[in-house]
């Protein structure tokens, strides 16, 4: 008994390497889903016909959609930590704002020196 190699139909190949494309990547039309299938089927050397590839994209889409949107981002928001003051920097900070006040509601801040 000879062994025959059976040939997949060209749709049935198309189907399937339409299905590897999409579960690959996300593609914002099928226009550019096209030009990946045949950019494929020119790399595996595979004859293709519009007809084919119509029929692929018919047998695909009776159960998924060729073109999704992109997977949304997953935005994590910024949690800044509290700064921390020691008192010494309170303090320095304190009196830089004191002296800043004082330069402009006194002019130089020396006239009106309390120590």
């Amino acid at each position: 008994m000879g062994t025959q190699q059976q040939q997949i139909p060209t749709t049935r190949l198309l189907a399937k390497i339409v299905r590897d494309l999409i579960g690959r990547e996300h593609f914002a039309s099928v226009v550019d889903l096209t030009e990946a299938l045949k950019q494929r089927c020119a790399r595996l050397r595979i004859a293709w016909t519009n007809h084919d590839i119509r029929e692929a994209y018919r047998v695909i889409e009776s159960n998924r959609s060729l073109v999704q949107p992109p997977p949304p981002e997953i935005v994590v928001p910024r949690v800044d930590r509290p700064v921390v003051f020691t008192r010494k920097d309170a303090r320095a900070r304190w009196k830089y704002l004191w002296d800043e006040h004082r330069q402009r509601t006194c002019g130089r801040g020396d006239e009106h020196s309390t120590t």
